[in-house]
C-alpha cells in the first residue's frame, strides 16, 4: 500500500494479532516526527491518528472485562471527527505522555487488516 507512512504501517501490522495501545502510537509517530524536522511530534501525533482513525484502518476503544480472563474490545461510538477530537483532548491532558493503565486502545478495522497485509 503505497503512501502509507512506514510507522503507520507498523501499527496496522502490530494490530493484526492484537490491540494496540495509544503508548504505542504515540512512540512510532514521535520517531517519525524525528526523522521529520519539519514536523512537530504533537503535529505528526494526530496525523497519525488522523489516518488511522479518518480511513477507517483503527477504531479506539477500551477493554472491557467480561470474566475474569478475558478482555473484550469495545469501540467508543461517535463520528470520526469526533473521535480523532477525542483522542486528541485525551493526549493533550497527558502532555502526550500516554501511561499504559489508560483505556485508549486501537483496534484494526477489516480495512486495517487489509492495509497491513499489502505490499
Amino acid at each position: 500500500m503505497s503512501g502509507l507512512h512506514p510507522q503507520i504501517k507498523n501499527v496496522l501490522l502490530r494490530g493484526l494479532d492484537d490491540w494496540v495501545h495509544i503508548t504505542e502510537v504515540v512512540d512510532l509517530a514521535t520517531q517519525a516526527a524525528r526523522s521529520n524536522a519539519a514536523s512537530t511530534n504533537e503535529q505528526t501525533i494526530r496525523d497519525f491518528i488522523c489516518t488511522l482513525l479518518g480511513n477507517q484502518y483503527s477504531q479506539v476503544g477500551t477493554l472491557v472485562e467480561r470474566t475474569t480472563s478475558e478482555l473484550v474490545f469495545e469501540p467508543y461510538t461517535g463520528s470520526t471527527n469526533e473521535l480523532i477530537e477525542r483522542v486528541m483532548r485525551y493526549l493533550e491532558t497527558v502532555a502526550f505522555r500516554p501511561q499504559l493503565d489508560g483505556d485508549w486502545w486501537l483496534c484494526n478495522t477489516a480495512k486495517g487488516d487489509a492495509a497491513a497485509k499489502a505490499d
